[in-house]
């Protein structure tokens, strides 16, 4: 076959005359630099954001929940942290959950009505056997 005499692409000095390899390049080209200056901005303002919070009182925590649950655990850190509701989201949280904790069994033993209940007991010391 013939072969068509390629002009070089007017890019200057040096220029590429075959064109083959552009279309090797896969678009939108990502350039590192560019994404390096993005990632670091915005790692440098969520710690900024992090370490504001931390000195306003906050402490970051993650739990993973059944995603039934998602929503109510949500709603339970929207009112503590709500001016309005947090004292009473506090009290009733308190109450039902942490209270129950504390102390264990033996909290659980000394708080119980053990009026009447007779803790003595005699002593046997079983029967006499000959060895």
């Amino acid at each position: 076959g013939s072969q068509r005499s390629r002009k070089p692409l007017p890019l200057g000095r040096g220029a590429v005359t075959d064109i083959s390899c552009v279309t090797r390049l896969v678009f939108p080209v990502k350039l590192p630099v560019i994404q390096g200056i993005m990632a670091k901005i915005q790692s440098s303002a969520v710690t900024q954001w992090r370490k504001r919070r931390q000195r306003q009182g906050f402490v970051r925590v993650e739990l993973q929940v059944r995603k039934d649950d998602a929503a109510l655990v949500r709603d339970v850190a929207k009112a503590l942290v709500d001016p309005d509701r947090e004292s009473e989201a506090r009290s009733i949280l308190k109450e039902k959950i942490a209270l129950s904790r504390l102390g264990g069994f033996k909290a659980l033993l000394a708080s119980a009505p053990l009026e009447g209940i007779e803790f003595e007991r005699t002593r046997d010391f079983g029967r006499d056997t000959n060895i």
